[in-house]
């Protein structure tokens, strides 16, 4: 899904012990509500792990994109996408209402049903507007956090 999916790597002056030291002081553990933290989860020393943004969600929104990390010296590459469970969801919705649509448009010929179609595209897009907007929050949290510079791979 290229439509949820984005792929950023910044350039740091830190070394990886203190990139790592940084983002775990902006991190919190899994399910606690009211955090004034800025990510959810756990910071690896192996420099890969997910984290979740806290930015503008709380705790059990499952709209939150993964946030995948791979912390080398000087280097982060960071990868967005939306949760496993998301991924399922939306083809599913989407094939399940254009699949209504069309099976109520073929019974009754009722060109009313057709606009579930658009709909659902509407809605796909709106999604896909709050994940760039989402993503993009997270990467100016980043930065800051890194002091760094970023780009899209």
């Amino acid at each position: 899904m290229g439509l949820f999916y984005k792929k950023y790597r910044f350039q740091t002056a830190w070394q990886k012990e203190e990139l790592l030291e940084r983002l775990k002081a902006e991190t919190d553990t899994f399910d606690r509500d009211g955090t004034t933290k800025t990510f959810e989860g756990k910071v690896l020393p192996s420099g890969k792990f997910v984290l979740k943004s806290l930015i503008d969600f709380n705790a059990r929104n499952q709209f939150r994109p993964d946030i995948h990390f791979t912390v080398t010296n000087q280097n982060v590459a960071v990868v967005f996408q939306l949760n496993p469970t998301m991924k399922f969801f939306i083809p599913f919705l989407f094939l399940f209402n254009t699949g209504i649509g069309l099976f109520f448009y073929f019974q009754l010929k009722d060109p009313q049903f057709l606009l579930l179609i658009p709909f659902i595209l509407i809605f796909m897009g709106m999604m896909a507007l709050q994940f760039r907007s989402k993503t993009q929050k997270s990467v100016q949290v980043l930065e800051r956090i890194f002091e760094a510079s970023s780009e899209v791979v």
